[in-house]
Parts: C-alpha cells; sequence; structure tokens
C-alpha cells in the first residue's frame, strides 16, 4: 500500500518501488502493505485495517454462498477523499500445479463499464469494479514457501492484465466483484446483509457451551457443495474433492448435529446412486472422471451413517429406501466383491490385494503402498460387527426380523477374541493374510469402543484407553503409530515420498479425536467426561493457530505439534461438533 505524491493515490500493487523487477528479492511481492496492517479480526467476515498517513483503509471480503463470487469492500477511514488503484494477479490453473505464463496471459475484454471479462485455459473469469485501465505485467517468479517445505514446484509467475482506478470517499463503501461468469449488477450492501444473516443462521447451540469452538459451525457449512447438482461433501481444502469415507464419517457432525437431517438424507442418496458391486465409491474424481472404488470401510461407514440419520428422522420411508441397498451389500460381500474383498469362514471381514490401499490408511507412492494391511483390520471387523448390528436393528424397524443378522454378529464377536492381548492391554490391528497378528499399537482399535455397538467390555475399553493415552494421545488429537515402533516418524513433511512415508506411520490425526472422546463419554465415567472437555478446549486454541476458525488435517507428532496436511478438513471439523453435542446431550 503505498502513498503517492500531489493529489493522494492508494496504490494496492504488488511492484516493489525501488527494485520494480524484485532483483534484489526473488520469488516475493512487495511486503510494505503487510507492514501496515493495524488489525484484523476474521468474523463474520475477514476484515484487515491498514495504516496510512492521515487514515486508514478497511478491506473486507465474503462469497456468496451458492455462487462462488468472492466480494471485496473497501472504505477510507480518512478526512477527504483519494483514489485507490488496486491490481489483480491471476494465475488460471489447476490447484494441484504451479502455472505457466502461456497459461496464465489473459484475453481482455470490456463487456460493459465497470466489468471486464478475461479468459484463459478455456475458463472466463470476470472483474466487476470501476476504472479499469489495460496496463499487462508479468510478475516473474513468486516463490511459494509451502510447496518449497512439501517438495513440489514452488515458482511461478503470476500475470496482472491492468489495474482499476476508483474514488474513495470517507465512510462509503466500494465494491469490486470477482466470479467465474458476468452478472446482472447487484446491490452489494445488500448481499452483505443477506449473507451476513446467511452467516447467522449457521449458529450451533450446542457449541455454545465451549467457548473458542462457535466457529466450527460456520467451518462445517463450507464443505457441503454440490456438485452437478448433488449434494456432497469435500474433505478437504486446498486440493481433496469428495470422497466417499470421508463423506460418511463427516455426516453426522456436519449435518445431523447442526439439525439438516434432510442434507444427510441427500447426501447419503447421493453415494446409494453410486453403488457398484457392494461398494460406494472411495473417491468422486474431477468432472469427466470415472468414480474409483478402491475402498473396504467406506460403505460400512456408509451404513452407519444410514443408522444415524434414522434414528433421528424415523422416517419409515427412509428405511424403506436404504435397507435393500444394504442387503445387496451384504450379499455382495458375502459372496465376494472387488479387491478380494469377502467374508471368511470365521466371520470376520478380509480384504486387500497387493498394490491397493483399502483401509483409511492409505498412502501410496507409485507403486509402493505403505501400509498395506492385507487381511483383517480391526477397525474393519469392529465396522462389520455393526452393519450386522444396524442390519438387525433396521430390519425390526420395518418389521422383518431375520435371525441370520444376530446369527453372523455373534461369530464375528467370537473371532475377534484374537485380537486381544491381556499381555499388551490393547487389540491386534490385524490379522495378516497368513493369519499371523501385527500388534503394533495404533488408534483403529478404537473403532470396537466407539462404533454405536461396541465390540469391547468394559475392563477390555479402559485397558486400550489407557494405552492409547500414554502413547497415541496429543493435544490435537492420535499418533497413528505409536513413538516406541521401528517405523515411527514424528515430522509430516519433505517431499512426497518423505511425506507419505510417515503420514500413517506416527502423524497426528484431528479427526481421531472423536473415537478417542466418544470412547470416553462410554467407558470413562465423570473422569472420561472431564478429559473429554479438556481436549475440545485444547482444540479452540487450535482455531487460532492454523486456518483461522478451521480444523487441520493431520500435525507432527511431537511437539509442537505443527499443523500440516490440509489447512481445512471435513471430517477433523465435523468430529468435534459430533463429540460436542453428545457431551450437551449428557447434561
Amino acid at each position: 500500500l503505498l502513498l503517492g505524491g500531489g493529489r493522494r493515490t492508494l496504490s494496492v500493487h504488488p511492484d516493489n518501488q525501488d527494485d520494480p523487477d524484485n532483483r534484489g528479492n526473488p520469488g516475493n511481492l512487495d511486503d510494505q502493505g503487510l507492514k501496515q496492517i493495524a488489525s484484523f479480526s476474521p468474523r463474520p467476515f475477514p476484515v484487515w485495517n491498514l495504516e496510512v498517513a492521515e487514515g486508514a483503509l478497511e478491506r473486507e471480503l465474503f462469497l456468496l454462498h451458492g455462487q462462488g463470487d468472492l466480494i471485496v469492500r473497501y472504505q477510507w477511514q480518512g478526512t477527504s477523499s483519494v483514489t485507490l488503484e488496486l491490481r489483480p494477479l491471476l494465475a488460471f490453473r489447476y490447484y494441484h500445479d504451479t502455472g505457466a505464463l502461456s497459461e496464465a496471459e489473459l484475453t481482455v475484454r470490456e463487456v460493459r463499464p465497470g466489468m471486464q471479462e478475461f479468459s484463459a485455459r478455456d475458463m472466463q473469469f470476470c472483474l466487476e469494479a470501476p476504472g479499469f485501465e489495460h496496463d499487462p505485467k508479468k510478475y516473474p517468479p513468486h516463490r511459494y514457501d509451502t510447496e518449497t517445505y512439501r517438495g513440489l514446484d514452488d515458482e511461478e509467475t503470476l500475470f496482472s492484465p491492468g489495474f482499476f482506478r476508483m474514488e474513495l470517499i470517507p465512510k462509503e463503501d466500494v465494491f469490486l466483484r470477482a466470479s467465474l461468469e458476468p452478472r446482472a449488477k447487484s446491490d452489494f450492501a445488500a448481499l452483505r446483509k443477506q449473507e451476513l444473516r446467511r452467516r447467522d443462521s449457521l449458529k450451533v447451540s450446542v457449541l455454545s457451551r465451549f467457548p473458542g469452538l462457535e466457529p466450527l459451525a460456520q467451518a462445517a457449512d463450507q464443505f457441503l457443495v454440490q456438485r452437478s447438482g448433488k449434494n456432497t461433501v469435500i474433505a478437504g481444502y486446498p486440493w481433496f474433492t469428495d470422497w466417499g469415507r470421508d463423506t460418511m464419517i463427516a455426516l453426522p457432525g456436519l449435518t445431523l448435529a447442526r439439525g439438516r437431517s434432510d442434507l444427510a438424507v441427500e447426501l447419503i442418496q447421493t453415494f446409494a446412486a453410486h453403488l457398484k458391486e457392494g461398494l460406494i465409491p472411495n473417491r468422486f474424481p474431477d468432472e469427466g472422471e470415472t468414480p474409483e472404488y478402491n475402498t473396504v470401510d467406506a460403505t460400512l461407514w456408509f451404513a452407519v451413517a444410514i443408522y444415524q440419520t434414522w434414528l433421528e428422522t424415523e422416517d419409515p420411508g427412509f428405511l424403506d429406501e436404504m435397507l435393500p441397498h444394504l442387503e445387496a451389500v451384504y450379499e455382495h460381500h458375502r459372496r465376494g466383491t472387488l479387491h478380494r474383498i469377502h467374508v471368511d469362514k470365521d466371520g470376520l471381514l478380509f480384504a486387500g490385494e497387493p498394490g491397493v490401499q483399502l483401509t483409511w490408511m492409505d498412502a501410496k507412492v507409485d507403486d509402493w503402498v505403505v501400509t498395506p494391511r492385507i487381511g483383517k483390520p480391526v477397525e474393519i471387523q469392529a465396522l462389520w460387527f455393526n452393519f450386522l448390528q444396524i442390519m438387525n436393528a433396521l430390519s425390526n424397524a420395518q418389521g422383518k426380523p431375520d435371525p441370520k443378522w444376530l446369527e453372523h454378529a455373534h461369530r464375528v464377536q467370537e473371532s475377534f477374541n484374537r485380537f486381544w492381548s491381556e499381555a499388551d492391554g490393547y487389540f491386534a490391528d490385524l490379522i495378516d493374510e497368513n493369519n499371523d497378528l501385527d500388534r503394533s499399537l495404533r488408534p483403529n482399535q478404537l473403532f470396537a469402543l466407539s462404533l454405536p455397538f461396541p465390540l469391547s467390555n468394559k475392563g477390555q475399553a479402559q485397558s486400550v484407553l489407557s494405552a492409547v493415552r500414554d502413547h497415541l494421545l496429543t493435544p490435537r488429537g492420535l499418533r497413528s503409530l505409536s513413538p516406541n515402533h521401528k517405523d515411527f516418524e514424528p515430522v509430516y513433511g519433505g517431499d512426497r515420498r518423505t511425506r507419505d512415508a510417515a503420514y500413517h506411520q506416527g502423524t497426528v490425526w484431528g479427526w481421531l479425536t472423536g473415537p478417542y472422546m466418544g470412547a470416553l463419554l462410554r467407558f470413562g465415567g465423570e473422569e472420561g467426561s472431564r478429559e473429554v472437555e479438556a481436549l475440545l478446549r485444547d482444540w479452540a486454541e487450535h482455531l487460532r493457530e492454523g486456518c483461522l476458525g478451521q480444523g487441520s488435517e493431520v500435525f507432527d507428532a511431537t511437539e509442537p505439534f505443527a499443523p500440516r496436511g490440509c489447512s481445512a478438513q471435513a471430517w477433523t471439523v465435523a468430529e468435534l461438533i459430533r463429540i460436542a453435542r453428545e457431551m450437551a446431550s449428557r447434561t
């Protein structure tokens, strides 16, 4: 933010005036504006106040729900009028990559006064604001420090088609709108009020009991989107799309705990329509690509989500619609389906084949599956047991009881005893394809405690909770592997291979706080409730340290537990809301 001579001009330009080509400071833009930030507030909209001579400039950003439009509001806090010059930097690229200059340089044409339309890479982009002046410039190269840390392409040439020159009258708002298509001229002040009302309506009463967690209500809303006209859940920002596993795990917190059972039903229907050989998709890729079905647990979480939604709605129509899907899932699993997923002779569920990652621990680098877990993973057995119990409960609710569901569930419960080690005091993580036990201490066993129908008794549960607390628990979630294990990796960083090697080998996962706290509330008594209260307070601290108001995907496994991965992760946010609701229901 620079102050010009003569008639005062506030200039928001990326140029370093003393070094216009950034030769002395490659990869960085002028930081004068950063130095002049006097204050910042993230809610209800992000607002910056920048102090300059004889005044201050207020800048506010907000998005319009359902439109994908960004609106920027400027207000000059001074005594006389000034001119604001604003130069945008545009990249026009896919969110996984940096862009080349040939992709960023735009065709510019004026659509009408105050509206500029740009096109590049088969995309259109519009900026609506007064006073555009065509003045193309390139800014090579800009460096992204986080991409450097992640071992990815970290430099990019940015392009600016020109700048806007707009008059600022003291205390009066001036707006800029960025959108992917031209819009009819709007009353921006009215749109701002409309969005404020909408955001105010998102408040979740149960969060008010836990100071600092209130932003989770708005955070949850940001993952609920529509693709091709269907409701779905974005698993994480900035680089995930919609994943079946993440959607079903996050569904109770994102929808049911916020009084949106109607949306829960629609999300379930979206995935039910894509069932294939008894499986829902692991991932809906980008438009035009084929859904991927490389998952053993997503469909079992699908059944849990159906059950929890039915408990909320008790809608017989929903039950009639979903039970045939679940019965087909059972038959495919019983006979055998993709990736050698099948019921074994002991009643447990076997899954896996070389080169394929099927559980939530799904890191893969080229042909290397980091944690293959071929055989009978512990959490899959807990989910399978719950599937059978859910089928029994829903069949009874429909008035069509069938004894086979409890008979099969009883076989699973008997066979599951093999996972338990009295000497270790916890459940093994896997019975592998050679019928050997993998006794690595991992968080996956918690699902035998936390799902609607537990597989462990109280003594086992308390022993598991003690082991998890001593070796896996951190203020930001659970380590994915005990620090005592030879393969433990304490830091999630470096290039892709290094990061993926650590992804499930120690890295802390925020969403795993949910099953841990759920197990505490079920088996921990009053002491467990107090521990949950303390953990929720810890999470309120995190909402101020990463992406403001959001829950991160993962964290380093040692202090200071730096946030890594996606800066906003759906199931992290959803599990905190779900547990907050469960806590509130107990008082």
